[in-house]
This record gives C-alpha cells, sequence and structure tokens, in this order.
C-alpha cells in the first residue's frame, strides 16, 4: 500500500510531450510575425530618414543653400554633409542631417528621387507599382486632403449663420 502523504508529484512522458509540442505551435505561429514586425519597423525607419532628408534639403532650398548635385546619391551625401546659409534672413542657419549610417542611407534612398531640382519623397504606395513616382492631388487616392484652389471654395462654418458672430473671434 501506498503511504498517503508521499504523493507522485512527476510529469508523465504523454504531458511533458503535450506542452512540447504545444510549445513549438505557438512558436511556429509567432515567429514569422515578429519577423514581420521587425521588417515593417524598419521600413518605417526608411520612410521617416527619406522625409527628413527631402524636407531638410527643401528648407535648405528656401532658404538659398542648394544641396542638389547630380542624381539622389550625391544629393543625399550633400544633405547628411550638411551647411550653412550665408545671406538672407536664414544667415548662419545650418541646415543638415549628420549622423546617417551607411545602412540608413541605402534604405532611404529607395524613396526619394531628384526632379526638377529638388529632392523628393516617393510615395510609398505609388514606389511598389511604379505608376505614378509621386502623389496626384487629382488621382482616387482617397486619403490624400486635397487642398482647395481659393478661399471661396471653402464652405464657411455654420456659426457664421448665428447673430453676432464675427470672423476671427
Amino acid at each position: 500500500m501506498k503511504n498517503p502523504q508521499q504523493s507522485n508529484q512527476a510529469f508523465s512522458l504523454v504531458e511533458m510531450l503535450s506542452v512540447i509540442a504545444v510549445i513549438g505551435i505557438v512558436s511556429a505561429i509567432a515567429i514569422p510575425n515578429i519577423g514581420r514586425i521587425n521588417e515593417s519597423a524598419s521600413e518605417a525607419k526608411n520612410k521617416r530618414n527619406a522625409q527628413n532628408l527631402a524636407s531638410i534639403c527643401q528648407a535648405a532650398q528656401a532658404a538659398g543653400l542648394d544641396f542638389v548635385e547630380g542624381g539622389a546619391g550625391t544629393t543625399i551625401q550633400n544633405v547628411i554633409a550638411g551647411g550653412t546659409v550665408s545671406g538672407g534672413v536664414f544667415d548662419g542657419s545650418y541646415f543638415g542631417l549628420p549622423g546617417l549610417t551607411t545602412f540608413d542611407i541605402n534604405g532611404a534612398s529607395e524613396y526619394l528621387f531628384v526632379e526638377n531640382g529638388v529632392l523628393v519623397y516617393l510615395n510609398p504606395g505609388a514606389a511598389e507599382d511604379d505608376d505614378d513616382a509621386i502623389s496626384d492631388p487629382g488621382s482616387d487616392d482617397a486619403d490624400i486632403p486635397v487642398v482647395p484652389e481659393t478661399v471661396t471654395d471653402i464652405d464657411p462654418p455654420e456659426a457664421a449663420d448665428e447673430p453676432g458672430y464675427a470672423p476671427g473671434s
């Protein structure tokens, strides 16, 4: 007879194999998703870097500093090296984006091109199918807001119909 105070605390072989099988199934589902998350994060970082490069290049051009030289690769290197504006309202202002690694530059360059002397960020949706390199406000892209051509195209707020309403108050 067994002693009632002694109990068998060990797991059986079937229980152990069941747990291992469940862990294997869960990891088989989770590991590919983790890879996609890493790819998605890398793509978002590349897009952000490309947007920053294009924005800084365009801001520098507006201030009178021209980084555009040749193709996108040379222009990107010029933006990273940076420059200081001499003269005008922005005299002494530094424009540049130092600190990007070669890996960051290569990733961002997928979303950039030079058109008419301007470094332009590619629309990521259009970059995949290569139909249009940049967004066209007249296209069927629902996520792109359409800016009115003139002020008369803007509907006045409902408050304008209320008595005592004054614009700007």
